[in-house]
C-alpha cells in the first residue's frame, strides 16, 4: 500500500506525463519562473513541494484566465438575459477546445485548492520581507511581477 505522499507523487507523475510535450515547461521557462531543468523536474516530480507549488500557480493562473475570458464573453453579449452561467459557459467551451477542457478540469477541483495556492503565494512574499524583500531580490521581483498582480 502507498501512503499519502506516494499517492500524491504518483498523481503528479501522471499529470506530468499528460503535460509532457504540451509547452507547459516552456511557458514556465519563458516567464522566468523556472529554469528549463527545473521545469522538466516538475514533470518527473523530483521535488514534491516545488512540483505542487508549480501546479498550484498554474491552476490559479488558468482560473484567472478563465474568468477574464468569461468577462469578455459577458461584455460582448448585447442581451444580458441570454447570458450563460460561468459553469455552463465553461462546459460549452470545454466541448469546443481541449485547452478549455484543461482550464475547466483545473477549476473543477475545490476552491480550497485555489485559496490554498493564494495563501501560499502571499506567505512566500510576506515571509521573505514583504515588498521590501522583493525590491532587494531581482529573482523574487521577477516572479512577483509575473504572478503577483493576479493573486
Amino acid at each position: 500500500m502507498c501512503g499519502g505522499l506516494h499517492i500524491e507523487m504518483n498523481a503528479f507523475k501522471v499529470l506530468g506525463d499528460l503535460l509532457d510535450g504540451s509547452g507547459w515547461t516552456g511557458a514556465l521557462t519563458q516567464a522566468n519562473i523556472a529554469t528549463s531543468g527545473t521545469a522538466d523536474s516538475y514533470l518527473k516530480v523530483s521535488h514534491l513541494t516545488r512540483t505542487r507549488h508549480a501546479h498550484q500557480v498554474t491552476a490559479a493562473a488558468l482560473y484567472i484566465l478563465l474568468h477574464k475570458a468569461y468577462t469578455e464573453y459577458c461584455s460582448s453579449q448585447e442581451d444580458s438575459d441570454g447570458l450563460q452561467s460561468l459553469e455552463s459557459w465553461s462546459e460549452n467551451r470545454a466541448d469546443a477546445s481541449p485547452v478549455s477542457l484543461l482550464v475547466h478540469y483545473s477549476t473543477a477541483s475545490t476552491s480550497s485548492t485555489l485559496d490554498h495556492a493564494h495563501e501560499q503565494n502571499n506567505a512566500c512574499v510576506k515571509g521573505d520581507g514583504g515588498a521590501v524583500g522583493l525590491t532587494q531580490n531581482v529573482t523574487a521581483l521577477q516572479r512577483w511581477m509575473v504572478a503577483g498582480p493576479e493573486i
